[in-house]
């Protein structure tokens, strides 16, 4: 199952983008919209035990559900805990706290 399939779609066609567009032969493109999360109380968020893990080069959201979790699907889980909808927030070295379970966090988020 993609991990876009419930994401909205944008149409860009913005002029800052023209040169890209002749490029390609198109004049416009469609783009997924960056998803946001539920407002959960950061005190709520911190009564979830966690592990920390320090962001590498390499690695994904996918990679480290399928570490954490056995399950790359689970994705959304990391992100939304760490309020990092994409991976292009993160640089190297940056900690990112982990849910150690998945039934606690699936319930606030």
């Amino acid at each position: 199952m993609s991990r876009y399939k419930n994401s909205r779609i944008a149409i860009n066609n913005n002029e800052m983008y023209l040169e890209l567009f002749e490029e390609r032969g198109v004049k416009k493109i469609k783009q997924f919209r960056t998803f946001s999360f539920k407002k959960v109380p950061q005190e709520v968020l911190d009564s979830i035990k966690t592990v920390n893990h320090i962001w590498v080069y390499g690695d994904t959201y996918a990679g480290l559900a399928a570490k954490y979790y056995s399950d790359p699907k689970m994705w959304w889980i990391i992100a939304g805990y760490n309020r990092k909808p994409t991976e292009a927030l993160l640089e190297i070295g940056d900690v990112l706290k982990i849910p150690t379970s998945i039934s606690e966090v699936m319930q606030v988020l």
